[in-house]
């Protein structure tokens, strides 16, 4: 028992000995940095020398990229060390003692030989961490790092992310590299590209035209249209270097100093040149400059100021004598670009981005579909790109991966549900349409419905179908579901024009109101009262009433007037600011859309009274089976005795009418 004590007691004892000595070592490295901050002479001499003397040393090395001092060399590096020892003296501090020899042990020689085992325990613990802290700041360094050429060896892809903390997607042809056949769906824009890449190219074809090869090229659009993949291409297109930074983490990590860090970075991409500059979220570096001299409006306009002096230093190079440096910048607010940096001579080519038509989405859908393919990802060989691009109307090329993406997931995903081999999974057409609903509005609930929600829900969605079916400028309906979503939707109805429309017609408007409307007017039809079902439905059709009213010109009582300022520029808005106007013109707008839906409902309740004997007919089907194709839909219309319905199920584009679950969530 006494040695049993004895040897708990001496443990404590060694581990508070280590402890003690840790303390130390982190006091020392301290005393070193407060050193370095207050540039004492003798440690900044001394960690002068070690650095100069140990270049190759890892540590070293990272930190002078980081500090784009590692291509100085002799007198020139000495002179500026001490600054950048002032300005990270934590981190320089941890390189001396790294250099230095170790601090003499502290251990008591007399200590037993169980205490020397648990110091080297711990000792083996602090050096685990230190080669995490080591392998956490390589891997910062290396993300922060200067671009290699677009053609170097070593790398798969540009990898320059010089200042920039998002790497290039890898994902690009047979050799790994990202190139305008990997950029697909905006072809109007790759081709504006197609010169730039000329330019870089052949330079002196241009020249000798007389022709300024452009100091910057501004791509804006909404988010997801391609616009930081693209300029990742461009710089492989043309073969030369490539270097990034994102707005906001710059202006953030650079507090204090953002004009400096700019001027730097700069400096850089000339030493690199030929080199493009990628700038993504451009607004917060380049946004408009601020009145006021304080805090974050001094550190703006600093940071805009020098990035006009850096662009107007990079014009004029007729005779090729300056580095060629292209700027390509990406923002979906180009209104809040600062207007000096949007004029000729610095921003010179703009390229918008907008989402692509049906043709493009198919394009980006057979990209992404066919890069898994050569990877081995099985499909059914009766998969339809064209259907899914028609029914993805107004998403971007991010969110069609998302869905390819998606339904990779949920055929494994089904694969595990019914314990099959791995072997048997299949990506099927089913996956790709699963995948689209999962993304417009949400995943399935398996809660169970009571009898009475589900019939009340099957009267409301089929009054949205029958509506939408049967009113003139109608589109076809291509699915009903009274199976509950996550997002709060008791039941969705869908429908899809037969053809993507680029403008729309007042009739085209007020059906999709009135189909809106007929969920509620089944409801009461049928029950004599209405819940809370018809909140979104109310809501959609009050967005689209006053649209109409105020943004297209289509009430006979307040004539062709908009009411509406468009934001140029902002794609992060789907609308625009509603413009000031006087109390008696707003009575009269909100007078114009309470006519528009009760006229509408009107129309809805007439469709709904005139077909009821065909809906009380399909709503226990739609009850035992919870979900309706489009073409099932219609036949049990014909069946029912409703004739035949205009239309079919394939359209291009979506519009749903949803039955919203009461507050309950139920």
């Amino acid at each position: 028992m006494g040695v049993s004590w004895i040897r708990r007691w001496t443990l404590v004892a060694g581990l508070g000995l280590m402890l003690s000595a840790h303390a130390e070592a982190l006091s020392y490295r301290d005393r070193v940095a407060i050193d370095l901050e207050r540039k004492e002479p003798a440690i900044t001499r001394e960690l002068v020398q070690l650095v100069t003397a140990n270049r190759k040393h890892p540590a070293v090395e990272q930190r002078l990229r980081l500090g784009l001092l590692n291509n100085l060399e002799g007198d020139a590096l000495r002179t500026k060390l001490p600054t950048l020892f002032k300005d990270d003296a934590p981190t320089w501090a941890d390189v001396y003692v790294r250099l230095k020899t170790p601090p003499p042990a502290r251990r008591n020689a007399g200590h037993t030989k169980e205490l020397r085992g648990i110091g080297e325990k711990i000792s083996g613990l602090g050096d685990q961490l230190g080669r995490k802290k080591s392998e956490l700041e390589s891997n910062i360094g290396r993300f922060m790092d200067g671009s290699a050429g677009a053609g170097d060896a070593d790398r798969a892809d540009v990898r320059g992310n010089g200042w920039g903390s998002k790497p290039p997607p890898s994902q690009g042809g047979n050799d790994g590299r990202i190139t305008f056949d990997d950029v697909v769906g905006i072809d109007e824009q790759k081709e504006q590209l197609m010169e730039i890449v000329d330019m870089l190219k052949n330079p002196a074809r241009y020249r000798r035209a007389g022709a300024d090869i452009p100091t910057g090229i501004l791509m804006a659009g909404p988010p997801g249209t391609g616009k930081t993949f693209t300029a990742q291409a461009l710089a492989n297109e043309a073969g030369v270097n490539f270097m990034s930074l994102e707005g906001p983490a710059f202006i953030n990590k650079y507090v204090g100093e953002s004009a400096n860090k700019v001027r730097e970075f700069f400096a850089a991409a000339r030493q690199k040149a030929p080199t493009i500059l990628f700038i993504d979220e451009i607004e917060a570096l380049a946004g408009k400059r601020l009145d006021g001299d304080q805090g974050a409006e001094r550190e703006t306009n600093a940071a805009v100021t020098q990035l006009l002096v850096e662009m107007d230093g990079m014009s004029d190079n007729l005779d090729g004598s300056k580095p060629l440096v292209i700027i390509v910048g990406a923002t979906n607010r180009i209104d809040m670009l600062d207007p000096a940096v949007l004029r000729p001579g610095r921003f010179d080519r703009k390229v918008i981005f907008t989402l692509p038509d049906v043709k493009g989405r198919e394009a980006v859908l057979n990209l992404y579909v066919n890069k898994r393919k050569k990877k081995g990802v099985p499909y059914a060989p009766d998969l339809d790109t064209k259907e899914i691009a028609r029914q993805t109307a107004g998403m971007s090329p991010a969110d069609l991966r998302n869905i390819v993406n998606l339904a990779s997931t949920l055929a494994a995903r089904e694969n595990r549900r019914d314990n099959a081999s791995p072997d048997k999974i299949v990506i099927k057409q089913d996956h790709l349409r699963h995948a689209i609903e999962l993304v417009e509005f949400g995943g399935e609930r398996k809660h169970a419905m009571t009898e009475k929600d589900k019939k009340q829900t099957a009267y409301h969605e089929l009054g949205h179908a029958i509506v939408g079916t049967f009113v003139p400028g109608g589109d076809p309906i291509t699915k009903i579901t009274i199976i509950p979503r996550d997002t709060g939707a008791g039941g969705v109805t869908m429908s899809q024009p037969a053809e993507e429309r680029a403008y729309w017609t007042k009739a085209q408007f007020l059906a999709r109101i009135a189909m809106a409307m007929g969920g509620r007017a089944a409801e009461q039809l049928v029950f004599g009262e209405i819940t809370t079902g018809p909140s979104s439905d109310l809501q959609n059709a009050s967005g689209l009433a006053r649209e109409m009213v105020m943004a297209y010109g289509m009430s006979d009582e307040l004539g062709p007037v908009s009411f509406v300022q468009n934001e140029q520029g902002n794609f992060m808005s789907r609308g625009g600011k509603l413009q000031a106007v006087s109390e008696a013109t707003q009575q009269k707008i909100d007078s114009e859309v309470k006519r528009i839906l009760l006229e509408q409902e009107k129309v809805a309740t007439e469709i709904v009274a005139k077909y009821r004997g065909v809906l009380d007919q399909i709503v226990p089907v739609l009850q035992t089976k919870e979900t309706l194709e489009g073409d099932e839909f219609r036949a049990l219309v014909k069946q029912f005795g409703g004739g035949t319905p205009p239309g079919g199920g394939k359209g291009a584009g979506s519009f749903a009418a949803a039955r919203r679950m009461g507050p309950s969530g139920r």
